[in-house]
């Protein structure tokens, strides 16, 4: 689960070695909801999610092994607001997938770089990838787990952005350094 991306219309849960989503159809809830207020249509939305669990549609996807043992254990999961990308990041590196074609797409430089992506979180807005990437200050250790990413001094932060058709550093958009690490991102 990725406390940095809110959404009531999907469902993902991350294992070790796949992810489960479970999205429902989006058309169903447009019509039924016309005509109500925003908050009567979200919490319309809310109940059906809770009581109705057979109306999701629950997809499983299998990380790529070229992916996941460099990288494991997968941390983050986010879905595109149109539902059709899946990412996912783990201990370094990112990959995605295309949610119709089951078709991934792994950071092409994680092999070749010399630096690699620490995702402290993920998401979307509109066709590209958001990443806060963490990278290691002078002070940092390789001996500190790659969970504590907490720690004061040892990380400054960076926010990617890259289309969400090609993963390379030379396809980034935008990079925009941080003060701090983010409490939250959501778009």
């Amino acid at each position: 689960a990725n406390v940095n991306q809110c959404d009531a219309a999907r469902l993902c849960m991350v294992g070790a070695d796949r992810v489960l989503y479970a999205g429902h159809a989006q058309s169903s809830l447009s019509s039924s909801t016309r005509g109500m207020t925003p908050t009567a249509a979200q919490s319309l939305s809310m109940d059906r999610v809770v009581s109705s669990a057979d109306a999701l549609d629950w997809q499983q996807f299998l990380l790529p092994g070229e992916y996941n043992l460099p990288n494991w254990p997968p941390r983050l999961v986010s879905v595109s607001e149109d539902a059709s990308y899946l990412a996912v990041a783990g201990t370094t590196g990112v990959a995605t997938c295309h949610l119709r074609t089951q078709r991934w797409r792994i950071f092409g430089d994680q092999v070749h770089s010399s630096a690699p992506l620490r995702c402290a979180a993920v998401a979307w807005y509109s066709r590209s990838l958001i990443i806060v990437n963490a990278i290691p200050t002078a002070s940092f250790s390789e001996t500190v787990a790659n969970d504590d990413m907490d720690d004061a001094g040892l990380f400054t932060y960076e926010l990617l952005f890259f289309p969400r058709d090609q993963l390379d550093s030379s396809a980034l958009q935008a990079r925009k350094l941080l003060p701090n690490k983010p409490l939250l991102l959501d778009v």
